[in-house]
């Protein structure tokens, strides 16, 4: 347990690290151009003094990580050339040739920008004769790629070159590469002539249309691209596999709604092998969907394809989204479909909840987040995250003058921005017409920690507080545990044998400290002090190992106890086993309320016997209490009927009548309903605690209150 408890901690060590890395590595870029920016607005407004000054600490912060960077590497060398210019103009003439010293260094071709004045100019030429020298390279064959000290340098020929030493080295697959240390000096021109060895093959592929998957022997080794501005429907520029062995081989073209092609090339000897142009055909099948409710609209990836049963003409083969959605429920599911065959897709249509809005970190993203977190939960089976089309979302939140962080949740469940601003009655109002405009059961949000940590905020029709899903989406078991929650199924009864077991210090067995009139138990001779010391033949250690053994039997089985009364006398007590109500916790933690309520509210419905129904409606009643909404909580709690029992029951109705009126500010009604309670030998849950002792705990409050 240590050990795995120690890799635990290590692991959120080592992702806690990464993702301080990260951002600082993002915050020191967002740094440098920023101190970048002020300095050309210094620059430029000819205030040298300070533009000096700026350019010193953006330099400083350019130049960390610059060498692989081109567009850093622009910046940087316009910075020297800023600086430079404001020293000229400060008279600094020698500070002024030191940074046109560091740019050409940097980037030998540099031209100076806009209107420059001809003595910086002069200053500039002379600097660069100084400072740097021509390189003519011959490189064959002539399609190899050049780079100079580990620079890409565009093609061959000649091209400006700093004085000093360099490596000049060339490039292609299929050959041998070759680099050449060349000292370059001042009116001294440096030619360099490389050519390359052949040593292996390489395939080039081309295909129409590109962004086409390649695979070569079974193994992918990339995809086509279209040329710079082209449509990915043109041609692609060729696709280069490298290092070939000799022998035959089969490439795979594969793009969706195409038929793979599938060519085999034989590589005889080192040389060059091409695949193509080949052109891909269409790849179309038909998909039928039925509902299990009537009136369900289909959409197919967000299209509208009509009411079910309809079928769908013509759709390109892959993965597609299909959605059906009524007044009281939907389902989203990803299908893959094959080019020629009828597919077909049975709706069971779930509660949903509408994912309307995003804020955070993703809200300058072009990805809909909303979309991502959809997709993550699809494998839900007990509801389903629904997000609609952006218009519509925007229409929604604009119709009801909500921002984008209305509902928006911190990682420990806190709202935030405009969402810590909105009260409960509104939240409760707004949510309605919300679910209403959707035609779903709930609405949900989602709060972006970063790039892939989210909060999703669930709230149900009529709500007042949300539920909070913390999340990371590039993360699958992070993904599971959300849904394995989000499934979570609340079983409203339990068995139970009527007994109401302590364990007690130095006593072996299970002491019993109550009888449920109305449970199994009350027509036995077991006895309040007795001590069960085995069931059905097994030794009972306590409470818990007796509540184990008749958890593992059904309703109506019999149950045999081993008692001994005070005086030590032994007995045989068999009893049956019955139902037993269950209430969630107030703090019960794991539980989504929200989402509770929406399965409570459908199985009330479904609910024929008046205890079934006073079960469900404690049980909501709860739900609405953990979300704060004490006043539709009471009145659930106010048609609740239950029996006087051990258990849960009428002491247990009591008691949460009595916070019900306490949260309320009803100090008469609360005093009354804990009085009732106190009276009770209830339980608060299933398995405790006693209502009796949190009662008389609050009378006591209530009575300092008063004072």
């Amino acid at each position: 347990m240590r050990s795995g408890s120690s890799r635990r901690l290590l692991a959120i060590a080592v992702a806690v690290l990464i993702a301080v890395s990260t951002s600082t590595a993002w915050a020191r870029q967002d740094s440098a151009d920023a101190l970048y920016q002020e300095a050309r607005r210094l620059f430029e407004a000819l205030d040298y003094d300070k533009a000096v000054v700026a350019l010193d600490q953006a330099v400083a912060a350019l130049q960390t990580g610059t060498s692989g960077d081109a567009a850093r590497r622009e910046r940087l060398a316009m910075a020297y050339e800023m600086r430079a210019r404001s020293r000229f103009g400060l008279g600094d003439q020698d500070g002024a040739k030191a940074d046109f010293v560091l740019l050409l260094k940097l980037a030998p071709g540099h031209a100076l920008a806009g209107q420059v004045s001809p003595r910086v100019v002069a200053l500039f030429e002379q600097t660069a004769k100084e400072t740097v020298t021509s390189l003519t390279v011959a490189v064959t064959p002539a399609t190899a790629t050049l780079s100079i000290d580990g620079v890409p340098a565009q093609g061959t020929g000649s091209m400006r070159i700093a004085i000093g030493e360099h490596v000049i080295a060339v490039e292609q697959p299929g050959y041998r590469p070759a680099k050449q240390t060349v000292t370059a000096v001042a009116d001294t021109p440096v030619e360099v002539t490389l050519a390359l060895e052949r040593v292996s093959s390489v395939i080039r592929i081309i295909t129409t249309p590109a962004d086409v998957e390649v695979k070569v022997d079974g193994a992918v080794v990339g995809r086509t691209a279209a040329a710079a501005g082209a449509a990915s429907e043109s041609a692609s520029v060729p696709l280069v596999v490298s290092d070939v062995a000799t022998g035959p081989h089969t490439v795979e073209l594969l793009r969706g709604c195409f038929v793979t092609v599938t060519e085999r090339v034989a590589v005889e000897r080192p040389d060059d092998y091409a695949v193509g142009p080949v052109t891909l055909v269409p790849a179309v099948a038909t998909l039928s969907v039925t509902a299990d409710q009537a009136g369900a609209q289909v959409f197919v990836d967000g299209r509208d394809r009509g009411v079910a049963p309809t079928k769908v003409a013509e759709l390109c083969e892959g993965e597609h989204l299909v959605e059906l959605r009524t007044p009281f429920g939907a389902d989203s599911r990803r299908v893959v479909i094959r080019a020629g065959n009828d597919l077909t897709v049975d709706g069971v249509l779930r509660p949903t909840f509408a994912i309307v809005s995003t804020s955070g970190a993703a809200a300058t993203s072009s990805q809909d987040y909303r979309v991502i977190v959809q997709r993550a939960f699809a494998g839900a089976r007990t509801v389903t995250l629904l997000a609609p089309a952006v218009d519509l979302a925007d229409k929604a939140l604009k119709a009801n003058q909500l921002p984008m962080d209305w509902l928006a949740t911190d990682a420990a469940g806190r709202p935030v921005g405009a969402s810590a601003q909105i009260a409960g009655p509104s939240r409760k109002e707004v949510s309605a017409r919300l679910s209403e405009a959707f035609k779903s059961q709930g609405v949900a949000s989602v709060t972006a920690i970063d790039a892939s940590r989210v909060v999703v905020s669930l709230l149900s029709a009529g709500s007042t507080a949300p539920d909070a899903i913390d999340v990371a989406l590039d993360n699958p078991a992070s993904i599971a545990a959300a849904i394995a929650q989000l499934d979570r199924r609340t079983s409203l009864s339990g068995t139970s044998i009527g007994l109401q077991v302590i364990d007690v210090a130095d006593v072996a067995g299970a002491l019993i400290v109550g009888i449920d009139p109305h449970g199994p138990a009350a027509a036995a001779t077991a006895r309040v002090a007795d001590i069960v010391s085995q069931a059905d033949g097994k030794p009972v250690a306590d409470a818990a190992a007796l509540a184990a053994i008749v958890a593992a039997h059904k309703v109506g089985d019999s149950v045999t106890l081993d008692v001994r009364d005070a005086a030590g006398a032994a007995k045989r007590v068999e009893l049956k086993v019955g139902l037993s109500p269950r209430v969630i916790g107030l703090f019960e933690h794991g539980l989504l309320a929200n989402r509770l309520l929406l399965d409570l509210r459908a199985r009330l419905v479904e609910a024929t016997d008046p205890v079934d129904q006073s079960v469900i409606r404690l049980n909501i009643a709860v739900a609405l209490a953990r979300l704060g909404d004490w006043t539709a909580a009471r009145e659930e709690l106010q048609r609740v009927k239950l029996p006087d029992r051990n258990g849960v029951g009428n002491g247990t109705v009591h008691y949460l009548l009595g916070l019900a009126a306490e949260n309320l500010g009803n100090r008469a009604e609360a005093d009354t309903a804990f009085k009732a309670a106190a009276e009770s030998d209830g339980l608060l849950t299933e398995n405790g605690p006693s209502v009796k002792e949190l009662a008389a705990a609050k009378l006591v409050e209530l009575q300092k209150t008063v004072r």
